[in-house]
């Protein structure tokens, strides 16, 4: 088992028993209409293992998790079934940025690309949940 922390998962409300079946979560909040917030306060290994699972139902879904001892905080995005994972500070995707010598700086390539899969990710999820802001 390893360090735990909190993970907070948006989910469709039809969708809502396989969550909290596979995730145990604690608290569950209406976010808006048809989509909840899962809330599970001591996920282990950030809930990870937990969202892979999830993920080969095919399932859409998007969230946040803690830090842990070994791991920083990170955004999620899946899109059925395709799941993703970004560093995140104050929910926002961290890119590290990096001097080129010249006065100049640039992103460090694997946050940039981590960061642009998620906001695709997370894009496809808002429109499945919402088909008519599509």
């Amino acid at each position: 088992m390893g360090d735990r922390t909190i993970l907070n998962v948006f989910c469709q409300e039809k969708d809502k028993k396989v969550f909290d079946k596979v995730l145990r979560s604690q608290n569950t909040d209406v976010y808006a209409e048809g989509i909840v917030c899962l809330a599970v306060d001591d996920a282990d290994d950030g809930g990870v293992p937990e969202l892979k699972k999830l993920a080969g139902k095919g399932l859409s879904f998007y969230g946040s998790h803690g830090n842990g001892g070994d791991y920083g905080s990170e955004l999620f995005a899946c899109f059925r079934g395709e799941l993703v994972f970004v560093d995140e500070r104050d929910d926002a995707p961290i890119c590290r940025m990096f001097p080129t010598g010249d006065g100049h700086a640039e992103a460090e390539p694997s946050d940039k690309c981590a960061a642009e899969d998620y906001y695709r990710m997370f894009g496809k999820v808002c429109k499945a949940f919402n088909p008519r802001e599509g």
